[in-house]
C-alpha cells in the first residue's frame, strides 16, 4: 500500500462493515491506523462519527474530544458542536465555536455559531454511510491539499461530491485544487453548485 492507501483503507473498510450492520467489526478496523500516529486524528473522527450514527453518545462524545486537545480542525469543530446542538447541550457547543474563533477566523462556524445562538434547529452533520465515507474522502482531501498533492486532492474531493451531492466543504477543496491547477473555468462551474445562502 502507499502511504495514502494505508490511510484511506481502513477508513472506508470501516464505514463498509457499519453498512452491513457490523459496528463493532468496523470500529476494529480502524486500528489499523494506529501504526501511524499521525493518523490518530483521522481514527478518532471516524470513531466519533461511526458512533454518532450508532447512536453510542457517550462514546462519540470521548472520540471529538480526544483530538481537540491536540488542534482538532475546522470540521471537527463543527462536527462535535453539531452533535452537542443535537444532545440539547447548545451553550456547550456556543462554548466550543467561540474557542475555535478565537483562534481561526472561520464562516463556516461562524454561521454555525449564528445559528446556534439563535436557537435555529440543527441538523445531524452525518445521517447515513454514504455520509460517512464522503467524510473520508473530504477530510483526506483537505489534508492532501495541506501538502500541495492538489491532484490528488482535486480527486478525493470529487469522490466526496459524488457520494454527497450537498457537500459543499469538499466542493470547496475540489474547485480550489481545480484553481491551482489552471483549470479556472472547471473551478467556477464547481463553485456555481454552492447555494447562495450557503457557508461556504
Amino acid at each position: 500500500r502507499t502511504s495514502i492507501n494505508r490511510l484511506v483503507a481502513p477508513m472506508v473498510m470501516a464505514w463498509t462493515l457499519v453498512g452491513e450492520g457490523k459496528v463493532a467489526e468496523g470500529l476494529e478496523a480502524l486500528d489499523e491506523l494506529n501504526v501511524n500516529a499521525q493518523y490518530a486524528p483521522f481514527k478518532d473522527y471516524m470513531t466519533a462519527l461511526i458512533n454518532v450514527l450508532s447512536n453510542n453518545a457517550d462514546v462519540a462524545e470521548q472520540s471529538f474530544l480526544d483530538p481537540l486537545y491536540g488542534g482538532a480542525g475546522p470540521r471537527q469543530v463543527l462536527a462535535y458542536g453539531n452533535f452537542l446542538e443535537i444532545q440539547n447541550q447548545t451553550e456547550s457547543a456556543i462554548a466550543l465555536y467561540e474557542s475555535f474563533l478565537e483562534i481561526q477566523p472561520i464562516e463556516a462556524i461562524v454561521v454555525a455559531l449564528n445559528n446556534a445562538r439563535s436557537g435555529t434547529p440543527a441538523l445531524p452533520i452525518i445521517t447515513s454511510v454514504n455520509d460517512g465515507l464522503a467524510e473520508v474522502f473530504y477530510v483526506v482531501s483537505i489534508s492532501l491539499a495541506q501538502e500541495n498533492a492538489t491532484n490528488a486532492a482535486r480527486n478525493f474531493s470529487r469522490m466526496a461530491t459524488y457520494l454527497r451531492a450537498d457537500f459543499d466543504p469538499a466542493r470547496m477543496v475540489l474547485a480550489e485544487s481545480m484553481e491551482s491547477e489552471g483549470a479556472t473555468m472547471a473551478a467556477l462551474e464547481v463553485l456555481e453548485k454552492i447555494a447562495p445562502d450557503s457557508a461556504y
